[in-house]
């Protein structure tokens, strides 16, 4: 639990590290869960990252944000990133119209699980 709107789970047997969000990702707790999605890639150290934002209800300019540092972050450190939303989802929406889904020159937005 991150806050009470947003919930991080975490599978790092799962093709890399999954790491699905759930809930609410606003001003109120995005500083929060990313600071505990940063935690969880250190302790990780993966070689490859997968968010997964199908579980999202709602994400504002800072889950955005979010998504950015986390990105960045990866970027510097050569660890594949990976979103996935629903294309039809609040998450895929915002990652559509914010062109979160080329982040990484490939792809990013497809169907959760994909």
């Amino acid at each position: 639990m991150t806050g009470p709107l947003a919930r991080i789970e975490v599978d790092p047997d799962r093709d890399g590290l999954w790491i699905g969000l759930f809930g609410e990702i606003d001003l109120s707790n995005a500083q929060t869960v990313l600071s505990r999605v940063r935690e969880v890639i250190a302790e990780a150290a993966p070689e490859r990252v997968l968010v997964d934002l199908a579980g999202v209800e709602y994400i504002d300019s800072q889950g955005v944000m979010l998504l950015l540092k986390i990105a960045g972050s990866l970027r510097e450190s050569r660890t594949p990133l990976r979103l996935l939303a629903p294309v039809d989802s609040p998450a895929g929406q915002v990652l559509a119209i914010s062109h979160l889904d080329d982040l990484a020159g490939e792809r990013l937005t497809g169907e959760a699980g994909a």
